[in-house]
């Protein structure tokens, strides 16, 4: 049967790279497979591995263009899983601001708060 894991990424879009890691006590992480998301924004993964339980995240690197869009990188929660289970793996990158943008964004924000508009 073996370890299934799903990757869900909201926003659901073809195309994001997604990464399996897993992890062992006293031992560095490592990255297991990667794979792109499909149609759905679903991507998964059936490791296998010789002793369990295991710790697995699924991350989605930084700054990744997807249908001409920008994002930031994110981790998922880490889930210690035996050899037999499944586990669905939530993934929320969020759309990329470059901070000089970040800053203007900001600084409209504060005048029109000191200018007293009120949409």
């Amino acid at each position: 049967m073996g370890v299934t894991l799903n990757g869900i990424v909201a926003p659901a879009k073809a195309g994001f790279l997604v990464e399996m890691w897993w992890e062992i006590p006293e031992y560095p992480p490592v990255m297991g497979a990667s794979n792109t998301t499909g149609s759905l924004g679903t991507v998964q993964f059936k490791p296998g591995a010789s002793s369990w339980p295991l710790t697995f995240y699924l991350v989605i690197p930084a700054e990744q263009t997807v249908d001409g869009v920008k994002y930031e990188g994110y981790t998922s929660e880490k889930a210690t899983l035996y050899d037999t289970q499944e586990a669905d793996f939530h993934l929320y990158p969020k759309v990329f601001v470059e901070p000089i943008w970040a800053l203007a964004s900001t600084a409209l924000g504060t005048a029109l708060i000191m200018l007293g508009y009120s949409g």
